[in-house]
């Protein structure tokens, strides 16, 4: 005789785990920890932004350019990290303190 036994359905758990608040929380706390590598003259890149769950829109026009650093020297000035895909670079740098900031949210909730 053979018995099936399912103990968990990975996606409502999952969905359960990882809902809005994680993913705003996440994006926020992204957010933070990749702002001293965002390029600055004014601060206006760096401070106008949006999230949604999982994911930061930086909303200056010129945003793109920057972020893929096409023909800019940037200046390190203010952000003496300042460099482009600065998701990338927050991420190798900070990225052990980022997910420990999560996990600890998911904790607690």
């Amino acid at each position: 005789m053979k018995v099936s036994l399912q103990i968990f359905n990975p996606q409502k758990t999952m969905a359960r785990i990882l809902d809005d608040s994680v993913g705003i929380f996440a994006a926020e706390t992204c957010a933070r920890y990749f702002n001293p590598y965002v390029p600055m003259r004014d601060g206006f890149l760096s401070q106008t932004y949006t999230t949604e769950p999982f994911k930061i829109t930086y909303e200056q026009i010129y945003a793109h350019n920057m972020y893929t650093g096409d023909g800019y020297n940037f200046s390190t000035e203010q952000h003496p990290n300042a460099t482009s895909y600065w998701d990338k670079a927050g991420m190798a740098a900070r990225g052990g303190e980022i997910s420990k900031e999560i996990t600890e949210f998911v904790k607690r909730r």
